[in-house]
């Protein structure tokens, strides 16, 4: 589950329920990328507009599983997450992008106020 836990850090960049984070976010962190650069000058801007898009889907996605969540059984909860985990890296793919990748812009969105602006600009825009 360490790749849901990269991918529900976004949920922290647009103030995504914390309750949901903490039920998808188990698992232990997958090696992180290297440190990025001063003002995010290497994330090219088509890379950064489908990581809007991917967080934007995200977003809705862990909105949706969350309020499932809410209602379920706790039998019924890891299989939701499961599935909430499932779609959150389809998005991303069908994004044009690796979990890698998105987990990268994400990682240097939360580092980089300048990144974090612009990825948040680009997840509002997304469709």
């Amino acid at each position: 589950m360490s790749a849901w836990k990269s991918l529900a850090l976004a949920g922290v960049l647009l103030a995504a329920p914390a309750a949901f984070a903490q039920q998808m976010g188990g698992g232990s962190p997958s090696p992180g990328p290297a440190a990025p650069a001063p003002g995010g000058a290497n994330i090219p801007d088509a890379t950064l507009q489908k990581a809007g898009g991917a967080l934007h889907d995200v977003v809705q996605i862990q909105q949706n599983y969350s309020q499932k969540m809410q209602s379920a059984s706790q039998n019924d909860k890891q299989g939701l997450a499961d599935q909430a985990q499932a779609e959150a890296v389809k998005a991303v793919k069908n994004r044009g992008l690796t979990v890698e990748q998105y987990n990268q812009v994400i990682e240097q969105a939360r580092a980089d106020p300048g990144v974090k602006q612009r990825l948040i600009e680009a997840a509002q825009s997304a469709k």
